[in-house]
């Protein structure tokens, strides 16, 4: 095989891979109800919990001007990756600036005569990782928080202000992530 098979076996693999990601993208792996500049909350149904098992259709009020919603699994380690870069930023932004809300859309899956059947984790989620923004948690309920948003992927990050407006999301974990989190946060608070 010479060099000019190898670069189009390249050049063909990279285009294919390419195309992947960007069909994954479009059709659904990402939430795109979750869209920079659209307000998703309130919902019209309820579609999460707090801790006392009270239905919601929006996130608990704050006095903070800006929301960073951390949409995750306790068990992902992409997760925990980006709780850590939230710790990071979080010792460097003033108090009352950001009110985290932790939003676990996770979901157990058990048998029933008509089939299977999903409900919220029986047993509490640990707590997230330490940092200095106060944290509010409530849990997805399972079916109406996917029937309504259609999201599958964690973690997600939105910045939103006080109002519910998008201002940025994230999707996934990176290296840079604390980066660019401290960045729009220092933005929006001009």
């Amino acid at each position: 095989m010479g060099r000019a098979d190898i670069r189009l076996r390249i050049c063909v693999g990279a285009t294919v891979l390419g195309f992947a990601v960007a069909l994954m993208t479009a059709g659904g792996c990402t939430s795109l109800r979750f869209a920079e500049g659209s307000t998703p909350f309130p919902s019209k149904t309820p579609v999460m919990t707090d801790d006392a098992g009270k239905a919601l259709v929006d996130l608990p009020p704050s006095s903070e001007p800006l929301r960073l919603i951390v949409f995750d699994f306790p068990w992902c380690p992409p997760c925990s990756d980006a709780w850590e870069a939230v710790g990071t930023v979080s010792k460097t932004v003033p108090g009352g600036n950001v009110r985290i809300y932790r939003v676990l859309f996770d979901r157990e899956k058990f048998d029933t005569a008509r089939g299977t059947a999903e409900t919220a984790p029986l047993r509490p989620a640990p707590p997230p990782p330490p940092v200095a923004f106060p944290v509010t948690t409530v849990t997805a309920l399972p079916a109406q928080f996917r029937e309504r948003y259609k999201m599958e992927q964690a973690p997600m990050l939105l910045l939103s202000d006080g109002s519910g407006k998008i201002l940025k999301r994230w999707v996934g974990y990176t290296p840079g992530l604390a980066d660019s989190l401290r960045g729009e946060i220092a933005r929006r608070l001009k």
